[in-house]
């Protein structure tokens, strides 16, 4: 027991040295740094970000409101517009007479494969 008096009493007087020096140490006067936040900088920037939009705002409102007149086609030709609507016709009537010719086509095969009643004779 003497043995381990010996080992753990260095400890404890260490301890208490440290305290001791702790409290004899001299704390000196601080000095304020500024304190500086993050959302202040963020708000900056948001308040950057929004007065560049209300910008950008105005200036295409201002464009609107200065209309530019739109030029006219260069080629104004009706027949070539006539050309076309008769090309659009011939193409729908082309369509037309290809369903047609299908449906007729779906119809003969039917009649085909539905067998004909044959007439019996009761003689």
């Amino acid at each position: 027991m003497l043995r381990m008096l010996q080992l753990i009493a260095p400890f404890f007087l260490s301890i208490g040295s440290s305290k001791k020096r702790w409290r004899s140490k001299a704390i000196g006067v601080t000095s304020q740094n500024p304190f500086n936040l993050r959302t202040e900088q963020r708000g900056k920037v948001k308040e950057e970000k929004l007065v560049q939009r209300m910008k950008k705002k105005l200036l295409e409102e201002e464009r609107l409101r200065n209309p530019l007149a739109q030029g006219l086609p260069w080629i104004t030709d009706e027949p070539e517009v006539a050309e076309c609507s008769s090309f659009l016709e011939n193409l729908n009537m082309e369509r037309e007479r290809q369903k047609l010719d299908k449906e007729n086509e779906i119809k003969q095969l039917r009649k085909e494969q539905v067998p004909s009643p044959k007439s019996t004779s009761y003689a």
